[in-house]
């Protein structure tokens, strides 16, 4: 079963909440038109072209690792511009 949240991402790095602590399929989209987000899987901290995955503005990244997991522990994100929405989906189909 699939889950959604919309998270909000700022320019100051932070956890993002609404997530469980692992599953095995994971899509993060951007929905801003000219920002972009940087995020980590290990909790350790995101730095846009830097640290990280960095995804362009209206990218998005899915991972899916069957039997597996994407992610254990926490997601930290963080973004170009002072606020902004990104939808993530997860869960364990």
């Amino acid at each position: 079963m699939l889950q959604q949240v919309n998270a909000t991402v700022t320019n100051s790095a932070a956890v993002v909440t609404g997530l469980p602590g692992s599953a095995s399929y994971l899509q993060i989209h951007n929905p801003h038109a000219t920002a972009t987000i940087a995020y980590t899987f290990d909790g350790s901290t995101p730095v846009i072209n830097g640290n990280g995955i960095t995804l362009a503005a209206l990218g998005t990244d899915t991972r899916d690792q069957p039997g597996g997991t994407v992610w254990s522990g926490s997601i930290k994100a963080i973004s170009s511009v002072a606020s902004q929405a990104v939808t993530i989906i997860w869960g364990n189909p």
